[in-house]
């Protein structure tokens, strides 16, 4: 999947726009789970997420950790990531099935951006 992200800042006066800078980047990102293992209740392991910027690759491992109690799907904010425009949040949507042994999860750059979907057995 290929997207772009995007900020604007702009200088208002009495209403009216005086000045305008918006800086963009194209990505190409993807998504994998590593190290997942269950113990008890909770399902814990590596959100390991890779964007290509065009002018380099970020790669960010974001460690987690979810009760299987609380909820089905469960949302978690992994943290920050920093790109060329800035720093953004990144947040996930984990869903887990027990008797198959499997969790997904989907990764939301800026609470705009889904990069992907995957999925792994544990």
């Amino acid at each position: 999947m290929t997207t772009h992200l995007e900020t604007i800042t702009q200088l208002s006066v009495d209403g009216q726009v005086k000045s305008k800078a918006t800086r963009s980047f194209a990505i190409d990102a993807s998504v994998s789970l590593e190290n997942v293992s269950q113990n008890g209740s909770v399902i814990s392991g590596d959100v390991v997420l890779k964007v290509d910027t065009g002018i380099g690759v970020i790669e960010a491992r974001f460690p987690f950790s979810i009760d299987t109690g609380l909820s089905n799907p469960y949302d978690v904010e992994l943290g920050e990531l920093e790109t060329p425009i800035g720093m953004i949040e990144v947040d996930a949507e984990f869903s887990f099935d027990i008797p198959h042994r499997s969790v997904c999860v989907a990764v939301t750059l800026a609470d705009l951006l889904a990069i992907a979907k995957v999925c792994t057995t544990f």
